[in-house]
């Protein structure tokens, strides 16, 4: 089954479509839930190369936090820091809010996991603000159970190992 994935994934090609990296998204987190952590990286590195490329810019942030999952799962922690931090900025010039929040769950996900000084908690709590309004979405409802847990209320694993955990974790963020 995933190498029916991984080649018809790969018979796609060049797919010059603008929703092309969410569904390289779903693709590679399959992939690394399965155990093949290299395999999805492997797909969302070329996503990156493709969006680049072809100057698709807006959901470049998102194809980075995927990045830094996955570099998680590989034992990169500094890497996928220094990935998260700078798809941050990427999302914030683009004024991609929803961007922002997922990179700044997975950010606090990893400090989490690192155990040292974090300032994701205020990176976070800026974000979480900044949605005052409108319904509650899957997002805000990790990003207040990693706050929470930030704040001594303990999250489930599922929630802090994130999408490409062995847990699966909450697919949307």
């Amino acid at each position: 089954m995933l190498d029916d994935l991984r080649g018809r994934m790969a018979a796609l090609g060049d797919l010059s479509h603008p929703r092309h990296g969410l569904l390289v998204r779903e693709a590679a987190l399959t992939l690394a839930r399965a155990g093949d952590v290299a395999g999805g990286l492997a797909m969302v590195e070329a996503a990156l190369s493709r969006a680049q490329a072809n100057q698709e810019g807006w959901g470049q942030p998102e194809l980075m936090r995927l990045r830094g999952e996955m570099l998680v799962r590989l034992g990169e922690g500094d890497a996928a820091e220094a990935l998260y931090r700078q798809a941050l900025a990427m999302a914030d010039g683009q004024g991609t809010l929803s961007w922002q929040l997922r990179l700044g769950i997975s950010l606090a996900r990893l400090q989490i996991r690192q155990g040292g000084a974090t300032d994701a908690a205020d990176l976070l709590t800026g974000f979480f603000r900044r949605f005052d309004a409108g319904p509650q979405t899957a997002e805000l409802d990790i990003a207040g159970a990693v706050l929470g847990h930030l704040r001594g209320r303990a999250a489930p694993d599922a929630v802090l190992d994130g999408p490409a955990g062995p847990a699966g974790g909450p697919l949307a963020a």
